[in-house]
Formats: structure tokens, sequence, C-alpha cells
């Protein structure tokens, strides 16, 4: 069958662009851990491969997978990739060109999503590549409109945002959300809350258009919308020991009731937390004791991330915006219970480094960030787990909005 050419309205940002995969780089780190999926169509390219020691050994290193209705490599014991060379490349890819990659070796770590008559492009921070390009960058993230052509049907991923009614409206909402992350007048805690009210407040206006959308964006960019921001802010209180046992609470669920299927060595990163607060269990230290050992792992935090790594986390925040289709990403959800799904994934991915940097301090290295990064883009990326779980947290607080974002939101950092 010839190769169809796909040709789309496509929106990404501007980095991408810049990207180009090197295992050398990376030490193949797509090619370790990973299912690695091979299309009908490249494995009849396989078949086809006049090398016979070479065309034996790609065939029977493949298996078929009745649930993803493709081939599968058959990893190595060690989770490696068996195409894998101690070079760092591909085996494939050195001897006949990436033409002959499979659709999802080929386009990784980019990610396309389908939604409705227009694409949106992003990379995975799964590749600490593209997470260098993505996140440690002092300049904001810009984005850009391309065209894109694209003979390989397997790069694309169709999200299932259709129960979302202001989906239609993804990309302006998408604009909205992504110049309020990137207001460095605002501290980030800051800028999250001001998300929150934001959405929220579309939410309540009910139906839509563009020309209300409009009106919407010029009052969230006056000075008067932001005198108001403030004033909410001065009511709210944080409280510490209160976010303490929101994060203990999330963080046991989702590392043991949503990583529960994989590997020690796939969930060892959060290792960190028991050890920056000493203990085997969230009981074992007087809740005084926490709140000094946290003002301790923050300290760290702050200086050995924050002011080192100064606009990281709002590439992080704007980067997850965009790519995970915020706020029209829960099917069947609101505007609101989109915006604190992504509050609080990044809440739990920010106290995560906390920890780690609490435990490393001046040790830490962008490495060990990248790894992290990684890490917990890896359970975001791949299956809804993470998400369930903070979604099953949030039906049950989100009763009292204002206790939550008292547990979450410090204004003072």
């Amino acid at each position: 069958m010839a190769d169809i050419e796909k040709i789309f309205n496509c929106l990404e940002p501007e980095y991408v662009e810049n990207f180009k995969c090197n295992g050398q780089l990376c030490n193949a780190r797509c090619c370790r851990g990973f299912q690695v999926d091979i299309d009908r169509q490249t494995h009849m390219k396989y078949r086809t491969i006049k090398n016979q020691p070479l065309r034996t050994k790609i065939l029977d290193s493949l298996y078929w997978n009745g649930d993803s209705q493709t081939y599968r490599m058959n990893l190595n014991n060690d989770s490696t990739c068996p195409m894998l060379c101690d070079d760092s490349l591909c085996l494939i890819q050195k001897n006949f060109g990436e033409n002959f990659l499979s659709d999802i070796c080929a386009e990784f770590p980019r990610r396309v999503y389908v939604v409705g008559d227009f694409a949106m492009r992003s990379m995975s921070l799964t590749c600490p590549i593209a997470t260098k390009f993505a996140l440690f960058n002092s300049e904001p993230m810009r984005f850009k409109n391309i065209s894109l052509h694209t003979t390989r049907a397997g790069c694309f991923f169709y999200r299932g945002i259709n129960d979302v009614p202001q989906r239609i409206f993804l990309k302006t909402l998408q604009r909205f959300g992504i110049n309020i992350l990137q207001n460095r007048n605002f501290s980030i805690n800051e800028r999250i809350f001001i998300l929150g009210i934001m959405m929220s407040m579309i939410d309540a206006h009910g139906d839509l258009n563009l020309e209300i959308l409009q009106e919407f964006e010029e009052n969230f960019q006056s000075e008067e919308f932001f005198e108001k921001m403030k004033l909410n802010m001065e009511i709210l209180e944080f409280k510490p020991s209160l976010y303490l046992e929101t994060m203990f609470t999330l963080t046991e669920a989702i590392f043991i009731k949503a990583v529960n299927y994989y590997s020690e060595e796939q969930r060892n990163f959060v290792q960190y937390v028991p050890q920056a607060f000493d203990m085997v269990e969230k009981s074992s230290q007087p809740t005084k004791k926490l709140l000094e050992m946290y003002e301790e792992n923050f300290s760290a935090y702050d200086e050995f991330v924050r002011k080192k790594y100064p606009n990281f986390l709002e590439n992080y925040l704007v980067h997850n915006f965009f790519s995970g289709l915020y706020p029209c990403r829960i099917p069947g959800g609101n505007l609101t219970l989109n915006y604190f799904v992504f509050m609080t994934l990044y809440k739990v991915f920010e106290f995560g480094l906390i920890c780690m940097a609490g435990v490393l301090k001046e040790n830490l290295t962008i490495e060990d960030i990248l790894e992290y990064v990684g890490r917990f883009s890896h359970r975001i990326d791949h299956g809804t787990k993470f998400q369930d779980v903070v979604i099953d947290f949030l039906c049950k607080v989100l009763e009292y909005p204002t206790e939550y974002f008292s547990s979450m939101i410090d204004f003072e950092n």
C-alpha cells in the first residue's frame, strides 16, 4: 500500500524544530524500559530485507501483541530493545536508514494530537534532550503555526475530548492560560491561582462564543482584574500542615495505587519523599518536626532548583498545559475540574522536587532533574492512572475549594 501524505494546520512550540534525535547524547533513553510497537507496514519492510542474517535477527526479535494489534519488540532481560547497539545507536537505522524505523520510533519524542480539524505537536519530556530544549530556556516558550506534512499515520494521537463542550475553543482557552502562566509580574503560585479563577469564571458564564471569549481576554489582561486577584490572594492563608497532609495522601495514593503494576526501578524516584522526612510512614514524625524538615527541604529546593534554573518551573507548566490539552483534557469535565487536575499534578511534581533537593542539596545535578522529569512524565503520558487517582481525590475535597487552595498555594513562596 502506498503511503498517503497528510497535511495538517499544526500549532507547536518553536523549540520542536531544533530537536535532533541522537541516542549517543542521552544513552538511548527511549530504547530502555519502553515497549516498542512495530506497525504492520514497517513489518512488511522488514520482511523484504535482502541481508538474510539481519532480516532473521530483526524478525526473530518480534512477536504479535493481540492487545495493541501490532508487532512488538521482545525486550532483553534488562528491558532494553534488542536492536540497541553498544554505541547507543539503532541497528535498523544504522543499516537501512530512518525510513525503516517504525512509526513510533521515527516520531518519538514528538507527540502529535489531532483535535478536530487541526493538530498540536509537542515533545514528550521522557526524552532528556527534548526536556533540555523545552524547559531550560531563559526565554518564554513561544509557539508557531506550521503545515505538518507526514505519511506516517502512527505518529498521531486522537484525544477523546468530545465530552468537553468548550473543546471548540481549545486554542483560545490555551492562549488565555499560557498568557497567565507566562506573566512574570506574578510568582508561579500567584499565576496558578489566577489561572484557576479565570477558568471558574469562564465556566460560570455558561454558553460561550468567540465574541464573549474576546471580552474575557480583554478583562483578564486589565489592571483591574489583576488588582482583584491580589485582593483575593490576601484573603487566603496557606496552611503548611494541611499542605503536607495533602501531599502525603496524594503521594501514597499515586505511587501505591497508580504505579503498582510497574517495577521498583521504574518508580524509585519516589524514594526521596520518605528520605526527606526521615520516616518510614507519615505517622513516624510529629507534625512540628515534619514542618521543620519541610522548611529545610524547601530552602534547598529554592536554592538548588528555583534560583539555579529560574524559568524551569514556568516552562514546565506551560509545556504541560499545552501538550496535555488543558483545559479540555478530562472527558466529561468542566474547565474548573480540568484546572484542578492540572494544578494538583503540578503540585505533586513540585513536592517530589522539593524532597529530592532536600536530600541531595548541593549535589543535585541537572541530570537528576532530567531523570525525575522523565519518570514523572512517563506516568502522565502513558495511561491515566495518575489522573484517575487525582480525580478521585478531588471529588472528596472540592466541596470546599477555598480550603483546598489554602492547602496548596503558598503566596509567600
